[in-house]
């Protein structure tokens, strides 16, 4: 079990965290892994609404990108400062199916609620990812 790191700051996350933002957002994921195993934190927060590297790649719809993320055990439930999404939530709102069912099988949990108190499906629903809705395990 891997809990959380997200309370952790460690030095090298804290001086390379603006290149390893660019890095995801360019999606190069083997450049990526590379600093996450040097020892950059999966779960730092980007910025000062708490996005973390998973809420990126399921943003970018960068499947790799999602998948060295996941092999390094991050905190799947993370929820941004801004709605309160998490990852899922990301998903839904853009309709990737393959993405939810990634994260559900990692143990997304699929009850919790952003700050207007919608779930990912309740999300789906809103901005009509009906894609997401037929194929999602919810």
């Amino acid at each position: 079990m891997n809990p959380s790191n997200r309370e952790t700051i460690n030095a090298f996350s804290l001086e390379h965290y603006k290149t390893v933002q660019e890095i995801a957002n360019a999606g190069d994921s083997d450049m990526l892994k590379k600093f996450l195993q040097q020892g950059f934190l999966v779960d730092f927060p980007l910025d000062q609404s708490g996005w973390t590297l998973l809420h990126l790649s399921c943003q970018s719809s960068d499947f790799k990108l999602l998948e060295v993320i996941l092999s390094f055990a991050p905190y799947v439930d993370a929820q941004e400062t801004a709605e309160g999404w998490t990852p899922l939530m990301i998903c839904a709102i853009n309709n990737l199916d393959k993405f939810g069912n990634m994260l559900i099988s990692n143990k997304a949990d699929t009850k919790l609620v952003d700050k207007s108190g919608k779930n990912a499906k309740e999300l789906a629903e809103k901005y009509r990812s009906r894609q997401f809705l037929e194929n999602c395990k919810l």
